[in-house]
């Protein structure tokens, strides 16, 4: 059977158009695969940003200068930030750094001496501290007795009076004991109140006479 010049023309256009269909589905399925590779991408960039910045902060400060959902205290526009307010733990910064005694008048009789005591104190608010006092005498008899006295920040020397220097009497003081018992600032929020302390003492014995 003989081949015609209108069937070559045909088979010719259908050759085109298989052709054309094959290059079609190339070019979508690779704008497929490029949209699936974007897609994984982002997600991909997602997860590690929530990896690590952590989930959504939500919810609202629970103190001053607490951002919302806690974390890092809220920068402070003049440098450094805003402390968290401290309730119950910076004005324990109450150390005794030194103490001493020396004899402020003798005569071979009697006399007197002064026990002092320096304090280190790191908490930025002043405040008044209340002492015990516990003076022990030579017959072992004590006298106990309590000083209020301004404390800022920074170190504080305090004299703590004078006591009685007896050559032979029983008043006769040979040594003191200085405790911390309170003291009253204000608290990280601002808010005044009177916090107990512990464990802020020295001992001072009577100098050489």
């Amino acid at each position: 059977m003989a081949v015609t010049a209108l069937d070559r023309e045909r088979g010719a256009t259908l050759v085109e158009y298989a052709l054309g269909l094959a290059l079609f589905a190339v070019v979508l399925l690779g704008a497929i695969q490029v949209l699936e590779r974007r897609s994984a991408e982002r997600l991909d960039a997602e997860v590690s940003q929530l990896a690590v910045e952590g989930p959504a902060k939500t919810g609202t400060p629970t103190r001053p200068g607490e951002p919302i959902g806690g974390g890092d205290p809220t920068p402070d526009p003049g440098g450094g930030t805003n402390p968290a307010p401290d309730p119950g733990e910076g004005w324990r910064d109450v150390e005794v750094a030194s103490s001493s005694g020396q004899l402020v008048w003798w005569n071979g009789k009697d006399g007197a001496w002064e026990p002092s005591v320096t304090f280190d104190y790191a908490w930025p608010h002043g405040g008044h501290l209340t002492l015990r006092i516990t003076e022990h005498r030579r017959n072992g008899s004590t006298a106990i007795r309590e000083l209020t006295v301004w404390i800022g920040s920074g170190t504080t020397t305090t004299a703590l009076g004078q006591v009685k220097l007896a050559n032979a009497a029983s008043s006769d003081v040979i040594a003191v004991e200085i405790e911390a018992l309170r003291i009253a600032t204000k608290d990280g929020a601002g808010v005044q109140g009177t916090f107990p302390l512990s464990g802020v003492a020295a001992y001072v014995s009577a100098p050489p006479h």
